[in-house]
């Protein structure tokens, strides 16, 4: 997921939105322009941070996608371990370990 593309866009919609308030005659009442330049405000400054939250997230997705791996492999192997040990009746066996 890339979150800088998104902020960008909706930072551009923003601007497009404060300029034509801008040039309107009539201002509305509730939310009027500068709660506007408010948020364009809020969001430009998110969208300069976006960039190191993408990293971030990117890292993270990685990171767990390598622990997912690592984790299968144990439980594939903790499974067959069962089944050798107990030839039988391994699939109550792997039930009650929650597999």
């Amino acid at each position: 997921m890339r979150v800088v593309p998104t902020f960008a866009c909706m930072v551009k919609s923003l601007r497009m939105l404060v300029e034509s308030l801008d040039k309107e005659e009539k201002k509305p009442e509730t939310y009027g322009l500068d709660f506007w330049e408010k948020s364009l405000k809020r969001y430009e400054e998110k969208l300069k941070e976006a960039p190191a939250a993408d990293n971030t997230i990117t890292n993270q997705v990685q990171d767990k996608k390598a622990l997912h791996k690592e984790l299968s492999r144990v439980l594939r192997s903790l499974a067959k371990v069962i089944e050798a040990n107990y030839p039988d009746n391994h699939k109550d066996m792997l039930q009650k370990w929650g597999f």
